[in-house]
């Protein structure tokens, strides 16, 4: 479901639907986080809620939040991630050069 309202762009619905997740005791992880990325009008946030749920960032997280970024012309935010995404020790991969 979260695939389906993220292609859509459909941003209400994909928190409806973080929403019965957790009431359900479902957890979210590092996909449940990529996704919520690429639509969510603040996508940094994501970042600091995903590392409180003690979930390490993967290229591919680094890689969604950077092209929500771009999407919103936060241009300068996205380069300040990509250096943070090297300073943890992440390799920059084809799709995060593209990307900025």
């Amino acid at each position: 479901a979260l695939v389906a309202c993220a292609r859509g762009q459909a941003q209400q619905l994909v928190s409806r639907a973080l929403e019965a997740m957790e009431s359900d005791s479902v957890l979210p992880d590092g996909m449940t986080y990529n996704i919520l990325m690429s639509v969510n009008d603040r996508p940094a946030a994501l970042l600091s809620e995903m590392r409180e749920r003690r979930l390490v960032p993967s290229i591919v997280t680094y890689n969604a939040l950077i092209s929500a970024l771009e999407r919103s012309q936060q241009w300068e935010l996205s380069l300040s991630i990509f250096g943070q995404l090297e300073r943890e020790g992440l390799r920059p991969d084809l799709v995060t050069h593209i990307s900025l």
